[in-house]
């Protein structure tokens, strides 16, 4: 068995810059915990708690803390996608079907 070595201590301190920047984040985490308090209508202490550490949370629990006020469902979100991606009619160019048919109504003339 090998012999167990002495802890050493370590003395070593953070940066100034470090500190600070710790410091910040800090107030930022109260901040948020202090808005959420507010908008969910419970304290400070729990919204901290919730906050802590990384934490994830599906649709139906994120509504049921008060995160969030309603699911949208999905076909809410497709159709926003399919009119943001469909072409204008006035834009889309003419197929060679299309172009046909008006070459041959402007021969009939």
């Amino acid at each position: 068995m090998l012999p167990l070595l002495p802890a050493r201590t370590c003395r070593w301190s953070p940066p100034p810059a470090f500190r600070a920047q710790a410091a910040e984040t800090e107030k930022s985490r109260v901040k948020l915990a202090r808005q959420l308090a507010s908008s969910t209508g419970r304290s400070t202490a729990e919204m901290e708690a919730l906050i802590e550490h990384d934490q994830y949370y599906s649709a139906e629990e994120a509504c049921a803390i008060g995160l969030i006020d309603a699911i949208s469902g999905r076909d809410h979100f497709h159709a926003a996608l399919r009119t943001r991606t469909e072409a204008p009619a006035a834009t889309q160019e003419p197929s060679a079907e299309a172009e046909e048919k008006s070459n041959d109504a402007g021969q009939d003339e």
